[in-house]
């Protein structure tokens, strides 16, 4: 990642290095590894071919896995039962492969689709809206819940934009209910009853949900209290991607071969639908306690994810990977193995990871805010230095913290360079980076 404000220094200044901005960094690298093998191959050469991140093409392929699975597949792990819904959203910029990346991974999704449309118009009248679909983009939450009702109550929404929560949002004028969307997540009853219009009740409703989504879009979204408030954005795995902007090249077109291979695995897992519960093996058991063991800790206060309802969920996310990971494997046995469930868990920390990436760039967590805030203060007051007291004194009455996390954040922006603590001060003080002092303005990026 670069940051073009700063390009133009090299070096340092007075033996201070250029600032790094806050909340600097690459967004986490998707473990390719962990995928089953038609599919990760299907992966890393789409991410080749279309020059985008691989975490894009992933995404896409997770979608495909828990839309063949959703309604067929449950796993247990001690007292958590989860369905096999995913709602995956993928972070990239503009011009960054989005539709690209997902026509070849979609391809055989909607080549079933296809396929069971004809077989039912063979058997019936053509009426269009007997056939089946597997998947949706434009919708209102009327018609979502009809033909969730006419397909075995499951159904994807699947967007290369955001399109899906703006029309969870809705407009000025009318605010749909959110319970269809929400309860589809975790396969609750949905019942709907409207004066003049068909009642519907769909039992064990489930929804897998893959939108793409540009960086700005997810922080407009994200600072919606409606959806926050009412659990949408818990729901979520974010996939954050890299720009490969400025690096790309023309690839050959891609490998047939390798195509068909991902077309057959993809046609295979949709056309099961023989219905399964999974199960731990006592090593997969034991893995998953772990895993569950250290999400909780960071719900703990003080913890990455103090108050945070998105790690709740995670934990049983963390067992839909195992499911997804093992069913797509071709496992035949309904017993999940540590082998499988190593790779979930390596999956479920890259979305922790990246949770905490999105936070931290997109949504602004609550730390990098208040780095913004006093750093701002600090050079509002055009002082070449400022005494831990003065300090405090501000971020005690604008962030609500005490000295102890007022220090801990100072000791981060002098870890970033723009601060730094004078030796042998009778008061505790910090001078400012020289290069503030010039007046240079820093820049906060998530994709440049």
């Amino acid at each position: 990642m670069t940051f073009p404000a700063l390009a133009v220094h090299h070096g340092e200044c007075n033996g201070w290095p250029v600032p790094l901005p806050i909340g600097s960094g690459d967004p986490p690298a998707f473990p390719v590894e962990t995928l089953p093998g038609p599919g990760r191959k299907m992966v890393e050469h789409v991410a080749k071919t279309v020059q985008t991140d691989p975490a894009l093409p992933a995404a896409a392929l997770l979608g495909c896995y828990a839309i063949a699975l959703q309604g067929w597949c449950t796993i247990t792990g001690m007292s958590l039962t989860e369905e096999t819904a995913l709602w995956c959203v993928p972070v990239a910029g503009v011009s960054e492969g989005k539709s690209s990346a997902f026509s070849p991974m979609l391809a055989p999704v909607f080549e079933h689709e296809k396929i069971l449309r004809d077989q039912a118009e063979s058997v019936s009248d053509g009426d269009e809206k007997s056939l089946p679909v597997l998947v949706m983009e434009d919708h209102t939450v009327e018609v979502l819940g009809m033909m969730m009702s006419r397909n075995g109550n499951r159904m994807a929404l699947v967007s290369a934009e955001p399109i899906v929560f703006q029309q969870m949002e809705g407009s000025r004028d009318r605010k749909p209910t959110l319970d269809s969307y929400l309860k589809a997540y975790s396969g609750e009853t949905v019942k709907v009853h409207r004066i003049g219009r068909e009642n519907q009740t769909m039992y064990r409703a489930l929804l897998t949900i893959l939108v793409a989504a540009q960086p700005d879009a997810v922080k407009g979204f994200l600072q919606n209290e409606r959806l926050g408030g009412r659990g949408v954005f818990s729901r979520l795995l974010y996939f954050p991607c890299r720009s490969l902007a400025g690096t790309r090249t023309l690839q050959p077109a891609m490998n047939p071969d390798i195509i068909r291979r991902y077309r057959e695995h993809i046609l295979s897992m949709l056309s099961n639908t023989r219905e399964r519960r999974l199960f731990l093996s006592e090593d997969a058991q034991s893995l998953f306690q772990i895993h569950y063991d250290s999400i909780e800790r960071m719900q703990a206060p003080g913890g990455d994810f103090e108050n945070n309802p998105w790690a709740r969920k995670q934990q049983g996310r963390a067992l839909r990977l195992a499911a997804l990971l093992h069913c797509a494997e071709g496992e035949q046995d309904e017993i999940v193995s540590d082998k499988v469930m190593s790779r979930a868990v390596a999956l479920s920390d890259y979305f922790i990871e990246s949770a905490l990436f999105i936070a931290e760039k997109i949504g602004e967590s609550k730390e990098t805010a208040n780095l913004q805030k006093i750093l701002s203060w600090c050079l509002e007051q055009k002082k070449p230095s400022l005494t831990f007291r003065e300090i405090h004194n501000f971020t005690r009455k604008k962030t609500q913290v005490d000295s102890e996390c007022t220090r801990k954040y100072m000791h981060i922006l002098e870890e970033l360079g723009h601060v730094r603590r004078i030796p042998e001060s009778k008061a505790e003080s910090y001078m400012l980076s020289p290069y503030h002092q010039k007046g240079l303005k820093l820049y906060t990026h998530y994709d440049t």
